[in-house]
């Protein structure tokens, strides 16, 4: 992943986010409480699968299945084609379209960021992959 300064022009170049790889990644959309969401997969089969959050220090994986196997819990297809951010009362959903396997949705409460969506302005905030 890169991160550019378009003031400037330099970027910076991240092999990984809080630790977690990110050489097979792609960027999905930044929500209002600022974290980054990353698709990883890893096509070696080694490395991890699945929807990845990025705060500036912190990360953490919504995993999927290595094999592309069905699962209880965790996203249903570590390939996810789409993603929208929708504002929800007590915090905000990610709707993913899930490659082969549907549509998965994540709750996301408004009690792990601090601003509440107060200004509603949501625009900036919605990103559909490529």
């Amino acid at each position: 992943l890169f991160r550019l300064d378009a003031n400037s022009g330099s970027y910076q170049y991240f092999t990984d986010l809080g630790g977690i790889p990110t050489i097979f990644a792609s960027p999905l959309a930044v929500t209002p409480d600022g974290k980054v969401w990353v698709n990883v997969n890893d096509l070696s089969g080694v490395g991890p699968h699945g929807l990845l959050w990025y705060d500036g220090i912190e990360a953490g994986l919504y995993p999927a299945p290595l094999d592309g196997g069905p699962q209880w819990g965790g996203l249903p297809h570590a390939q996810i084609a789409a993603l929208e951010v929708r504002l929800v009362r007590g915090g905000y959903e990610l709707w993913m379209s899930c490659i082969s396997r549907g549509l998965a949705v994540l709750f996301v409460p408004a009690s792990l960021f601090s601003d509440g969506f107060e200004s509603g302005d949501t625009a900036p905030w919605s990103a559909t992959a490529p």
